[in-house]
């Protein structure tokens, strides 16, 4: 390459460098990484796999196949349910007025939903090679591509989260799939929010609206705290002796707040119990201070109002 062309090509870069808004601002790493050309989305890349696809010259033999070797009694038709909860989205005078395209619109869904079915039952055959032998289609694997920020590190957020997850985040604990498992069964229909009855009660002002929004999550929230953290203390304490097992021995965070309870990483309860008495102690203080010329019914409606909620916040009450 000629010094004429060289310079030519240096020019021609610098020109698409300042197409990028603000480019010149930055410093060489950042430009760098402004200039990352990302493969397209179907391409497989470390992390990302895509599945696998004929060759261009296998994809006349392999549309064949998924067209002719498949009957369409193979396929099951869609459920009328389906079909009218489709047409449910849609207003009923538009409906009424174009039936034609509601007809083209069933014919085209039932036309796709076939076609993606027989392309499926045919990719699942084609899993076998055996299969792609005796088809005809041979399925190559698809190669690995680099992202095109290979050569560049994770932000040191995500991997302080990486090792966070890696150390503290026990999702395959037998007690954690335990608690999953009976928040499912039991709790499974739980919204903090009660949308059945909004709509009961709908139109609603805005006023009669947060009203509403405000009752229910109420409502709710007093059920995780009441019924639903109890459940989950009782399970934990049932498997106590597991959970100690499975609980790490060098972590550096040993207790974690939750709904306003302390809980400790082995379960012991005594960080949340001295917490709960300082902080009631401390509110005790103030109001001896502040309150000792009031009337007795005064100082007695303060007690309840103030510290007898901080003292029964997360007690076990039979309901």
């Amino acid at each position: 390459m000629s010094q004429v062309d060289e310079n030519s090509q240096g020019e021609e870069e610098d020109k698409n460098d300042a197409e990028v808004s603000g480019y010149e601002d930055h410093d060489v790493y950042t430009r760098s990484i402004l200039k990352v050309e990302f493969p397209p989305f179907y391409y497989s890349t470390h992390g990302l796999s895509r599945p696998s696809t004929p060759t261009e010259e296998d994809q006349k033999r392999y549309y064949q196949l998924i067209e002719k070797a498949i009957e369409p009694g193979m396929v099951s038709q869609v459920e009328t349910e389906t079909v009218h909860g489709i047409f449910e989205l849609v207003p009923r005078p538009l409906r009424q007025a174009v039936p034609s395209a509601k007809r083209r619109f069933l014919r085209e869904m039932e036309e796709d939903r076939r076609s993606a079915i027989k392309k499926a039952i045919l990719d699942y055959i084609l899993l076998d090679p055996a299969e792609q032998e005796r088809l005809g289609v041979p399925i190559p694997p698809k190669p690995s591509n680099s992202a095109g920020r290979h050569q560049f590190p994770w932000h040191e957020m995500v991997n302080r989260t990486r090792e966070f997850m890696k150390n503290d985040l026990f999702i395959t604990h037998p007690v954690m799939y335990t608690i999953l498992y009976h928040f499912q069964t039991k709790y499974g229909e739980f919204r903090l929010i009660d949308i059945p009855h909004l709509r009961e009660v709908m139109p609603l002002t805005m006023e009669n609206f947060y009203k509403n929004i405000k009752q229910s999550s109420k409502a709710a929230s007093e059920k995780l705290r009441y019924q639903w953290l109890p459940e989950v203390c009782e399970i934990v304490d049932n498997h106590r002796e597991t959970v100690e097992e499975w609980m790490p021995q060098d972590s550096k965070v040993e207790t974690a707040k939750y709904f306003g309870v302390i809980i400790h990483i082995k379960l012991n309860w005594n960080r949340h119990i001295n917490q709960v008495t300082k902080k009631a102690n401390n509110t005790r203080t103030f109001l001896q201070r502040n309150i000792y010329q009031c009337p007795k019914k005064t100082q007695k409606l303060c007690l309840k109002t103030l510290i007898r909620p901080q003292m029964e916040l997360a007690r076990h009450e039979e309901r």
